[in-house]
């Protein structure tokens, strides 16, 4: 698995905490989640507004998902 295979999850769940209002998630997935990994979510998710607030990625793995399959379609 390539890095940037390794490092879209936990960038597919930042970006959902930054960008989208009302995310809903499960206690137990959040409860799960630790206190270091927590807290750049809770970081972002009370950025009022990301386009002009500015925000960083965290680069370290935040979930414990793995991504098996991915897919790229060229358009034409």
């Amino acid at each position: 698995m390539s890095r940037e295979q390794d490092a879209l999850p936990g960038l597919l769940v930042q970006f959902m905490f930054v960008h989208l209002e009302n995310t809903y998630f499960s206690p137990r997935w959040w409860n799960d989640l630790l206190a270091d990994n927590r807290r750049p979510l809770t970081a972002l998710a009370m950025n009022m507004n990301p386009y002009y607030e500015p925000f960083t990625y965290e680069e370290r793995r935040l979930v414990p998902w793995e991504v098996v399959d991915l897919a790229v379609e060229r358009s034409a």
